[in-house]
Protein backbone atom coordinates (compact mmCIF):
# COMPACT_ATOMS: atom_id res chain seq x y z
CA UNK A 1 0.00 0.00 0.00
CA UNK A 2 1.02 3.26 -1.14
CA UNK A 3 1.40 6.42 1.47
CA UNK A 4 1.25 10.22 1.10
CA UNK A 5 3.20 12.05 3.62
CA UNK A 6 1.35 15.75 4.27
CA UNK A 7 3.18 18.10 6.18
CA UNK A 8 1.23 20.44 7.79
CA UNK A 9 2.03 23.83 10.21
CA UNK A 10 -2.31 24.29 10.86
CA UNK A 11 -1.96 26.63 8.31
CA UNK A 12 -5.33 27.24 5.91
CA UNK A 13 -2.93 26.49 2.94
CA UNK A 14 -1.72 23.64 4.50
CA UNK A 15 -5.19 22.45 5.75
CA UNK A 16 -6.77 22.59 1.81
CA UNK A 17 -3.21 20.67 0.89
CA UNK A 18 -4.69 17.61 3.57
CA UNK A 19 -7.56 17.88 2.23
CA UNK A 20 -6.77 17.50 -1.25
CA UNK A 21 -4.05 14.70 -0.21
CA UNK A 22 -6.88 13.33 1.76
CA UNK A 23 -9.25 13.14 -1.05
CA UNK A 24 -6.61 11.26 -3.52
CA UNK A 25 -5.63 8.62 -1.22
CA UNK A 26 -9.30 7.69 -0.88
CA UNK A 27 -9.38 7.54 -4.45
CA UNK A 28 -6.31 5.18 -5.02
CA UNK A 29 -6.79 3.36 -1.40
CA UNK A 30 -3.11 4.81 0.07
CA UNK A 31 -2.53 5.42 3.55
CA UNK A 32 -1.80 9.33 4.56
CA UNK A 33 0.91 10.61 6.85
CA UNK A 34 0.43 13.57 9.10
CA UNK A 35 3.87 15.38 9.59
CA UNK A 36 4.72 18.65 11.53
CA UNK A 37 8.13 20.01 12.70
CA UNK A 38 7.90 22.08 15.99
CA UNK A 39 11.34 24.24 16.10
CA UNK A 40 12.12 26.50 18.64
CA UNK A 41 12.93 30.47 17.60
CA UNK A 42 15.76 31.30 18.99
CA UNK A 43 13.87 34.34 20.76
CA UNK A 44 11.81 31.93 22.81
CA UNK A 45 15.62 30.26 23.86
CA UNK A 46 16.94 33.42 24.69
CA UNK A 47 13.42 34.73 26.67
CA UNK A 48 14.58 32.12 28.93
CA UNK A 49 11.10 30.15 28.85
CA UNK A 50 10.73 27.01 31.15
CA UNK A 51 10.74 23.80 29.83
CA UNK A 52 7.45 23.01 30.99
CA UNK A 53 6.24 25.69 28.34
CA UNK A 54 7.89 23.70 25.37
CA UNK A 55 6.47 20.18 27.06
CA UNK A 56 2.71 21.78 26.92
CA UNK A 57 3.46 23.54 23.24
CA UNK A 58 4.80 20.23 22.25
CA UNK A 59 1.34 18.49 24.10
CA UNK A 60 -0.83 20.93 22.12
CA UNK A 61 0.79 19.96 18.82
CA UNK A 62 0.50 16.30 18.59
CA UNK A 63 -3.36 16.98 20.18
CA UNK A 64 -4.21 18.73 16.73
CA UNK A 65 -2.14 15.90 14.80
CA UNK A 66 -4.21 13.68 16.51
CA UNK A 67 -7.69 15.55 16.12
CA UNK A 68 -6.67 16.26 12.57
CA UNK A 69 -6.22 12.52 11.78
CA UNK A 70 -9.12 11.66 13.37
CA UNK A 71 -11.27 14.07 11.35
CA UNK A 72 -9.59 12.98 8.08
CA UNK A 73 -10.01 9.36 8.87
CA UNK A 74 -13.57 10.41 9.59
CA UNK A 75 -14.21 12.39 6.54
CA UNK A 76 -12.50 10.29 3.65
CA UNK A 77 -12.50 6.72 5.33
CA UNK A 78 -8.60 6.56 5.21
CA UNK A 79 -5.99 5.37 7.38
Amino acid sequence: MKTIIVCTDFSQEAENATHYAASMAKENQYKVVLFNLQSISIHALNAQVSADFFYEQTLKNQRKLTDKAKTINTLYNIE
